[in-house]
């Protein structure tokens, strides 16, 4: 896993609602040379938000499904935000579910990366580290706020347990 990126300078919240993947993401986040003291966690959207409102994070790592607030609505709330510093913060979304309706309605909510679950933590510290050596301008228009979606090639690769799906983004 070599980059030019010091994830140690940079400042993570984590937001899963189950206790076992939280604390592995934050062991792999430590493993990355993320110091404790650059590393939030929250249990849904919601308490997210807050944390955003009062602490400056420089990249966002959340699960898809929560209650009372899920990753996507967490995402959107982020996008609309009315504080550009916060709009700006780019999204890692983990989720288990790899259908394509889901990975749009992921891209459509503005994340800039996707990791499928069960992840290694090679694809997530990829995905990290795109979001961060080349970042995407935040477009907005009157269905979309988010990353600009427009890459040199189409297709983004995603891993799913063993095997390599190709999805038109």
């Amino acid at each position: 896993m070599k980059s030019g990126t010091d994830l140690s300078l940079l400042r993570f919240l984590l937001v899963e609602d189950n206790a076992y993947t939280q604390k592995l993401l934050s062991e792999v986040m430590k493993a990355f040379g993320v110091p404790d003291g650059n590393l939030r966690t929250a249990v849904d959207g919601s308490s997210a938000l807050e944390i955003l409102k009062d602490h400056p994070i420089d990249i966002v790592v959340t699960d898809a499904l929560m209650e009372p607030v899920d990753g996507i609505a967490l995402t959107k709330a982020i996008r609309s935000s009315k504080r550009k510093v916060i709009r700006e913060v780019p999204i890692i979304l983990c989720t288990a579910y790899s259908e394509e309706n889901r990975i749009a309605e992921a891209r459509d909510a503005g994340v800039t990366g996707i990791v499928v679950k069960p992840f290694s933590a090679q694809t997530l510290h990829e995905r990290i580290c795109d979001a961060v050596e080349h970042p995407r301008a935040i477009v907005q228009s009157e269905s979309f706020i988010g990353p600009d979606r427009r890459r040199k090639s189409d297709e983004v690769k995603v891993e799913r347990r063993g095997k390599t799906d190709v999805h038109e983004v």
